[in-house]
């Protein structure tokens, strides 16, 4: 509200915070959504939507809305306002989508219609400036695999278009950003898994540059960052958590552990100063602070027992 003279100041708007969504969300909310399987080993498909405060010091998940259908796999990116998910499989075998659905941050509720992709991508990986998502990789089935990485503008409804391409044609990559440039790390390409890093500047549309190696050929792994690192975490019950300088090519360092291992399809996002890690059919959530090296530490629980979930957030690394 203004004050007396009709005239805002700086202390007004900070006491009325509240009332800026844009100010209070780009706090950092972490969206999670959709899944598929159990601990017991059950095969149920997940339509909802988690959220999670990134920087309240340690928070469960609550619920935020559903996607339009049950899904696993899908990808997510994300502006300060808008979250998208998009692909994923609508059933346990082999049936990718090309969907994209967006919801408003700030607001609670379910997804919408976005527009679609140019194919038909489960395991793929998304990332973002403040302004473009990108889509890259991915697999429709066991001989049918994706090179293509894919745009759309997330302030606008519409279909995705041909940015450019990976080096090679692979399913179960992860993906960060800074406000520039978009990273894809690892992934497998029908015979063997990959230690590659690769790049793009996002706002020039081209195939992806080698940035330099991963630690690890273990696909399925998950990455966040706060846009001057990218925290790439290993599948397959590891807890090892390496890290790259986003601005300056190079290979992996060692970043520390996770407090667990972390199953293959298990996902992450981040704040500006945390990374955080959700286990496949675990409901525990563990955090790492970017900028220092270090183990992680237990946040909370997500409050579901599922992988093959995607996430993103309002203050992931390509936002700031």
């Amino acid at each position: 509200m203004p004050n007396f003279n009709g005239v805002w100041s700086l202390t007004t708007q900070l006491q009325y915070r509240s009332d800026w969504p844009i100010f209070h969300q780009s706090q950092g909310r972490m969206l999670v959504a959709g899944g598929f399987g159990t601990p017991e080993g059950g095969s149920d498909l997940n339509n909802s939507i988690i959220s999670i405060d990134i920087n309240a010091g340690g928070a469960n998940g609550v619920d935020f809305g559903d996607l339009s259908a049950a899904r696993r796999s899908v990808a997510g990116c994300a502006s300060t306002t808008r979250a998208c998910f998009g692909g994923g499989s609508s059933a346990a075998g082999f049936s990718g989508v090309n969907i994209i659905e967006y919801v408003t941050i700030a607001n609670v509720g379910n997804a919408t219609d976005f527009g679609n992709l140019t194919n038909t991508p489960m395991t793929h990986a998304a990332c973002n400036s403040a302004t473009i998502g990108l889509y890259a990789g991915g697999y429709a089935d066991n001989s049918n695999y994706y090179d293509v990485i894919q745009k759309i503008t997330i302030g606008s409804t519409g279909n995705a278009s041909d940015f450019g391409d990976l080096s090679d044609a692979v399913r179960g990559l992860s993906s960060d950003s800074s406000s520039t440039r978009g990273l894809f790390f690892r992934g497998y390409n029908g015979s063997s898994g990959r230690n590659t890093a690769e790049y793009v500047t996002i706002a020039s549309n081209g195939n992806a540059t080698d940035f330099g190696d991963s630690g690890s050929t273990t696909t399925n792994a998950c990455a966040c960052g706060s846009g001057v690192r990218s925290l790439v975490a290993y599948s397959g019950n590891s807890v090892d958590v390496e890290y790259f300088t986003i601005a300056s090519t190079g290979n992996a360092t060692d970043f520390g552990d996770l407090s667990r291992g972390l199953a293959g399809d298990s996902s992450a996002a981040s704040s500006a100063t945390l990374a955080i890690f959700q286990y496949a059919n675990v409901s525990n959530i563990t955090q790492m602070t970017i900028a220092t090296t270090g183990n992680g530490t237990d946040y909370g629980d997500l409050g579901e027992l599922q992988g093959y979930k995607g996430a993103t957030s309002s203050s992931n690394g390509g936002v700031q």
